[in-house]
């Protein structure tokens, strides 16, 4: 019974850890077909396209390392579980859960970079003051996808 409490204790644990943190955040979803953002950016048909193809890669991407995050914390929580605890290979399956959690941080900074790439330093920075400044009701609706974290 003691291991059930501790292993529900650890899993909680693990989600509380966050990744890698950035201090940028993106709006989420497909900000670069709201009518508003096309406008106070000046987005052209060509970027929008770059920036649709970028989000459909980066998607694919998190999408992959989200279910390696997940597959390495059930590992661990599966070590964690077992009544013949082994410290040392919970240490190794945290530093595979923790390089996995990093690669889950590149792949978002990477669409980060991306957009900036597309947008150029002046046109990022306005997109970014725009959703911090635009009252809630006025922006489309947001996710956790953009947050990078």
């Amino acid at each position: 019974m003691a291991n059930v409490g501790l292993t529900a204790l650890i899993t909680g644990l693990l989600f509380l850890i966050p990744p890698a943190a950035f201090s940028q955040e993106l709006p989420s979803g497909r900000w670069w077909k709201d009518p508003k953002v096309i406008q106070r950016l000046g987005l052209s048909g060509q970027e929008i396209n770059r920036l649709e193809n970028a989000y459909e890669e980066s998607r694919r991407r998190l999408i992959q390392s989200k279910g390696d995050v997940e597959s390495e914390r059930f590992e661990l929580e599966t070590l964690f579980g077992k009544n013949n605890f082994n410290e040392n290979s919970a240490r190794q399956q945290f530093e595979r859960l923790e390089q996995k959690r990093g690669a889950l941080s590149q792949s978002r900074f990477q669409f980060v970079l991306e957009v900036r790439k597309i947008l150029g330093p002046e046109r990022f920075q306005k997109l970014l003051d725009f959703y911090q400044q635009a009252p809630p009701q006025s922006l489309p609706p947001r996710g956790n996808g953009g947050r990078i974290r």
